[in-house]
């Protein structure tokens, strides 16, 4: 049986990415972590000044990228801004995760949850969408290489099964189960 992390993480998300980077699972442990305690900015590796932690956020349903915030500790928000566009590492390096979080994306906000450092779930304002793509919310980004040529560079991206998302400014509950690749 792979060892399985869980993690629970609640953010607002506007524009940029989070994540961690890959580390070997050892066979046949389990080790469950609490929810992140978002009083600070520890449990990640040091970013940019879009990153920060706050009591609670709010997001204008209509006004495209709009976000209010109060103070306090919790809640953990990603504005960019020019010169401040940095993703979010976490310092737990893991293989097989489960993890459980919570986004509010505001209006036309897009962003993405970094498995192992290299594999996106896509986190976007797909509300009302009928075909969902790789590029709406709970897909998995494609990847992409130059060297396939022009129009084939992006490739096998997955799209969510269907189109789960909430209105902009909702909160939304997202469970990931992944399993590290493995290789002979």
């Amino acid at each position: 049986m792979p060892m399985t992390r869980q993690l629970t993480i609640l953010f607002a998300a506007t524009l940029a990415s989070t994540g961690s980077a890959q580390a070997p699972t050892a066979p046949g442990r389990s080790l469950p972590l609490q929810p992140v305690s978002l009083t600070t900015l520890s449990a990640f590796r040091p970013t940019s000044a879009n990153w920060r932690i706050v009591g609670a956020a709010t997001a204008d349903r209509i006004l495209p990228l709009a976000m209010a915030e109060e103070p306090g500790a919790g809640v953990l928000v990603n504005t960019p801004a020019p010169g401040a566009r940095g993703n979010l590492f976490t310092t737990m390096e893991h293989g097989d995760l489960d993890l459980s979080l919570d986004v509010m994306m505001p209006k036309e906000s897009n962003s993405g949850v970094y498995l192992m450092g290299r594999y996106e779930v896509q986190l976007l304002d797909s509300w009302g969408v009928k075909a969902p793509t790789f590029a709406d919310l709970g897909g998995i980004y494609q990847r992409w290489d130059d060297a396939r040529g022009v129009g084939r560079e992006g490739y096998e991206g997955i799209p969510p099964r269907q189109n789960a998302s909430r209105a902009p400014g909702l909160r939304q509950h997202l469970e990931i189960s992944f399993r590290a690749p493995t290789f002979a």
